[in-house]
């Protein structure tokens, strides 16, 4: 198993993306999300905390393209 680094404090959730199975989408207490390609392991994008608090969980439409945090 292969670590993804990025991160720089505890992840709190990790989603798969709901309808690409090759994406996981992880929040963390740096006050990011990140995106990340599981085939390649690249992170493909971060976003940032807009109002400055920690992103403590996920959540995943089954059926969308939607996430929640």
């Amino acid at each position: 198993m292969e670590r993804l680094v990025g991160h720089t404090d505890d992840v709190s959730s990790v989603v798969f993306h709901p309808t690409k199975d090759d994406i996981i989408v992880s929040a963390s207490n740096d006050k990011t999300l990140r995106v990340w390609d599981t085939k390649s392991r690249a992170q493909l994008h971060t976003f940032h905390s807009n109002n400055g608090d920690r992103f403590w969980s996920l959540a995943a439409h089954p059926h969308k393209s939607l996430l929640a945090a």
